[in-house]
């Protein structure tokens, strides 16, 4: 939910992860921050950041040595319902 990774990525879409891909940078991924947070982001590796792709959500997450990330998976494959809802 939200609109950090839009336009790739809007509400309602359905992302299929798989847990078993090693995330390279550039990947989309999804991951735990502290197990409290749970996000959407493009990871970046080289400056161990997971960023947003909307323009208007300017702030990346740094991971940190203190941060407890888990990373629960790479996206793979989206689903998105085209028709209009009522």
């Amino acid at each position: 939910k939200g609109l950090s990774m839009y336009p790739d990525y809007l509400e309602n879409d359905i992302i299929i992860l798989r847990s078993d891909y090693e995330p390279q940078h550039g990947d989309d991924v999804v991951v735990s921050i502290n197990s409290s947070e749970y996000t959407l982001k493009r990871y970046d590796k080289i400056n161990s950041t997971l960023v947003a792709l909307n323009p208007e959500y300017s702030n990346s997450i740094v991971i940190t040595e203190t941060d407890e990330v888990v990373i629960l998976g790479v996206v793979d494959a989206l689903v998105r319902n085209i028709k209009k809802r009522r």
